[in-house]
C-alpha cells in the first residue's frame, strides 16, 4: 500500500500507576515525570522489551498502530492482529490460527480498517522469537469478561517467552480490571493527538487542494476545532467531510452536526439510488435503537439472534416493517455496521455514541431514562461508557445540562472523575447562556480548587476547556487559589500549577490586559527563585507555559537563564520556550546545546536518562545565520559534534542548508 499513515507521538510508562494519578499528589507527577519516555514507532520493534500495552482514549489510533505494526512487520517477522471479541472461548494459539493472509502491500487505507483477524505470511503457523503478536480493542470486551481473557493472554506468554506482544485498550476500562501487570513485564504507551503540523500533513495527503487550517479554525461553529481533529479518527472523518463539501458548509458544523453528517452521507452512498426515502428513514431509526439497546446493555457486540428477539419485541408496527423490507438484511450489507457471521457491531464505538444519543433524546422525559438506565444505583457513578454519550445529549437536548450541573452540585463534596466535567466543557460556549457559562465555570474550578486536584494529567484535560468559559468576573477567583496563606506544600503546588496553566491559556487567547499579564510575571518570577528542590514540580509547570507567559517578550525570558542551569530536570522546558518565541536566536541556540549538560549536572536520581529532544530546535532553524552560527558553535565541541550528526536526518536543516548553498 502507498503508506500515508501519520506516526503519533507517544510515550512510555513503566507501570500502569503512573497513567492514573493518586490524589493528584506531586509524588506521582514527580514520578511520573522521571519515569516517562519518549518513543517511536522504530523503538517499539527494536526495544528489548517484549509485552507492551497501548492505552488510549477512543479514536486516538489504536487500532490503527497495532496494524501499521503489521504492516511494517512484512519483511523481518511473521505478525498477526487479532480484535480481543474474535478470541471467545477459544484460546489464544486456536484464534491466530482462524487468521486470514492479507497481501498488505496493494490494501487501501478503508479497506485495512475492515480487517479483524489477519497475518502477514502465508508460512505455517510455528510461533518462533520472529513473532509479533497484536490483539487489539480488550475495551470492547465485557468487563465481566476481560479479567479472564487476559489471565488466558498470560497463560500463552508464560509458553511463548520470547515472542513481542502488543495489546490496547481505553484507558478508563483498565481501571475496572484489578489485574497484576507487573508478572509480564508489560510497558504502556500512549498515544498523544496531532500537533498542527500533523494535522495539516493529513489533510494535504487526503484532499487534492491545499487548505487554509487557519481559516477553517476561525471559522468553524466548533470553538475548540484544533482539540477535536487533534484526534486521529475524528480528523479522518472531518478530511472525508471535506471532500465533499465547502469550507463555509463544514465549519458551520457543531460536533453533532459533523457526526450526523458523516455517519448518514456514509450510508446513503452506499445504498442504491433507487431505495426509496421511506426505507432510509426506517433504516436509519434501526441503526439507533440498535445503538442504544447495545449501550443500555454495555456491549460492542450483538449476536444476531438476539438482534431478532430485540426486534420481535418491539413496537409491532415497526418491527413488522423491519421483517416485511428486510431491513436487517440491508443493515448487515452497511459498512457501519460490521458483519461477524453470527454477530453484528458497530464500525467504531463513536458512532454507536451518537446513535445512542440520538434514539435517547427521542424520549419525553430525556433526563428521567437517562439517570435510569446511565446511572449506577448503588455508588450513583456514571457508568463508564456513558462519557461518551453525554456530549451528544447535553447538544441534542440542552435541558439535560442544567439537570447534570444540579446532580454534581448536589455531590459535590464527593471525588468524581475528570470525565463528568470533560463532559459539560465539551459544549460549545457559545451555545449557551451566559449565566449557564459562568455557572459551568464556577462549578468546575471550585470543585478543583477544593479538593487541590491537577486540571491537566494523562487521563485528564481541563484548563484548555475551561478557559473558554472564562470571563473577567472571574479573574479574582483564580488570584484566590494562589494565596500562601490558605494553602500549604502539595496542594498549594496544585492550585499554582492550575493558576499558572489557566494564566497561560487566557494570554494565548488574548483575554488578560497588560497589567494582568505584567502581575503574574512577577508572581512567576518570585516563585522560580523558590528553592529548586522543594519547588521543581512547581518550575517545570511554569516553564511549561513560559512562552504564553512572556506575551512575545524575548528579553523577559532571557532573564531566567539562571534556572535553566541552576534548575533540577527543567531545561528542556526552557529550551522550548526559547524556540518558541525566537527559534533563531544565538541566545537560544546556546540554550538548545547546554540543555543536555545542565541536565545532567542538577538531575536527582543518577540512574535516569534523557533525549536529545533539544536537537529538534537546532534541526529546524531557518536563517542563515542561525544555521552559520549552529554549525561553529557544533564543530567547536566533539559532544556537541556527535550528537548533531546522529540527529542530522531529521527536521528541515540540511533542506535549508541546501537551499541557501
Amino acid at each position: 500500500m502507498s503508506n500515508s499513515y501519520i506516526i503519533q507521538n507517544m510515550q512510555q510508562f513503566p507501570k500502569l500507576d503512573l497513567l492514573f494519578p493518586k490524589d493528584d499528589n506531586v509524588d506521582w507527577y514527580l514520578e511520573k515525570e522521571k519515569n516517562i519516555i519518549d518513543i517511536s514507532l522504530n523503538n517499539l520493534f527494536i526495544s528489548e522489551n517484549k509485552h507492551y500495552m497501548v492505552v488510549a482514549e477512543p479514536g486516538y489510533g489504536k487500532t490503527r498502530l497495532l496494524k501499521e505494526i503489521i504492516v511494517q512487520s512484512e519483511k523481518n517477522y511473521q505478525a498477526f492482529f487479532l480484535d480481543a471479541k474474535k478470541i471467545k472461548q477459544s484460546s489464544i494459539e486456536e484464534s491466530l490460527q482462524k487468521c486470514k493472509k492479507i497481501e498488505l502491500s496493494n490494501i487501501s487505507e478503508e479497506e485495512l480498517q475492515k480487517l479483524t483477524a489477519f497475518k502477514n505470511t502465508e508460512d505455517d503457523f510455528v510461533i518462533t522469537d520472529n513473532t509479533i503478536i497484536c490483539i487489539d480493542a480488550l475495551d470492547e470486551v465485557a468487563v465481566s469478561d476481560l479479567y479472564e481473557l487476559l489471565e488466558r493472554i498470560e497463560e500463552f506468554i508464560d509458553t511463548k517467552k520470547d515472542i513481542k506482544i502488543f495489546l490496547s485498550c481505553r484507558t478508563h476500562h483498565l481501571k475496572k480490571v484489578s489485574f497484576n501487570f507487573d508478572s509480564l513485564d508489560f510497558k504502556f504507551v500512549t498515544l498523544k493527538p496531532f500537533n498542527g503540523n500533523k494535522i495539516e500533513k493529513f489533510l494535504k495527503n487526503k484532499l487534492e487542494n491545499d487548505i487554509d487550517i487557519e481559516s477553517l479554525y476561525n471559522k468553524s461553529k466548533i470553538s475548540n476545532l484544533f482539540d477535536f481533529i487533534s484526534i486521529p479518527r475524528y480528523l479522518y472523518y472531518f478530511s472525508e467531510l471535506l471532500k465533499e463539501g465547502t469550507i463555509e458548509e463544514v465549519s458551520s458544523l457543531s460536533r453533532a452536526k459533523m457526526f450526523e453528517h458523516f455517519i448518514y452521507r456514509k450510508l446513503n452512498k452506499e445504498l442504491q439510488q433507487n431505495t426509496p426515502q421511506s426505507q432510509i428513514d426506517l433504516l436509519k431509526r434501526v441503526l439507533e435503537k440498535l445503538a442504544l439497546i447495545m449501550k443500555i446493555n454495555s456491549v460492542s457486540e450483538i449476536t444476531k439472534d438476539e438482534l431478532m428477539t430485540v426486534f420481535e419485541k418491539m413496537d409491532s408496527n415497526f418491527s413488522q416493517i423491519v421483517f416485511r423490507d428486510d431491513l436487517i438484511q440491508k443493515l448487515y450489507d452497511r459498512s457501519l455496521i460490521k458483519d461477524n457471521v453470527e454477530s453484528v457491531e458497530f464500525e467504531n464505538q463513536e458512532f454507536l455514541d451518537y446513535l445512542a444519543a440520538k434514539e435517547l433524546a427521542r424520549f419525553d422525559k430525556v433526563e428521567q431514562v437517562f439517570f435510569d438506565i446511565a446511572i449506577e444505583p448503588h455508588i450513583l457513578e456514571l457508568q463508564t461508557s456513558w462519557f461518551y454519550v453525554l456530549p451528544f445529549v447535553f447538544e441534542l437536548k440542552p435541558l439535560m445540562i442544567e439537570i447534570f450541573l444540579d446532580f454534581l452540585n448536589k455531590n459535590n463534596q464527593r471525588v468524581f472523575s475528570s470525565k463528568y466535567f470533560e463532559a459539560l466543557l465539551n459544549i460549545e460556549p457559545e451555545n449557551i447562556s451566559q449565566d449557564l457559562k459562568s455557572e459551568i465555570f464556577n462549578m468546575i474550578f471550585d470543585y478543583y480548587a477544593s479538593h487541590a486536584k491537577w486540571f491537566d494529567s494523562l487521563s485528564s484535560h481541563i484548563s484548555r476547556k475551561l478557559s473558554r468559559y472564562y470571563d473577567d468576573s472571574k479573574y479574582q477567583k483564580i488570584l484566590d487559589t494562589i494565596d500562601g496563606r490558605k494553602k500549604r506544600g502539595t496542594s498549594l503546588t496544585v492550585l499554582r500549577t492550575n493558576a499558572v496553566r489557566l494564566i497561560s491559556l487566557l494570554i494565548e487567547e488574548k483575554k488578560l490586559d497588560e497589567d494582568k499579564i505584567a502581575y503574574w510575571q512577577d508572581k512567576v518570577s518570585q516563585w522560580l527563585k523558590s528553592d529548586v528542590k522543594v519547588n521543581q514540580s512547581l518550575h517545570r509547570d511554569i516553564l511549561n507555559e513560559f512562552s504564553n507567559l512572556s506575551n512575545g517578550d524575548f528579553e523577559w525570558i532571557k532573564k531566567y537563564r539562571f534556572i535553566f542551569e541552576k534548575g533540577i530536570q527543567v531545561q528542556a522546558e526552557y529550551a522550548r520556550a526559547c524556540f518558541k518565541v525566537a527559534p533563531n536566536a544565538t541566545f537560544s541556540i546556546d540554550v538548545y546545546l547546554d540543555t543536555h549538560k545542565y541536565w545532567y549536572e542538577n538531575k536527582e536520581d543518577s540512574n535516569l536518562g534523557r533525549s536529545d529532544d533539544e536537537y529538534d530546535f537546532i534541526l529546524r532553524l531557518t536563517t542563515t545565520e542561525a544555521m552559520k552560527y549552529a554549525l561553529e558553535k557544533v564543530w567547536s565541541s566533539e559532544a556537541y559534534h556527535h550528537r548533531f550528526c546522529e540527529n542530522l536526518d531529521r527536521g528541515i536543516f540540511k533542506e535549508n542548508l541546501l537551499n541557501i548553498c
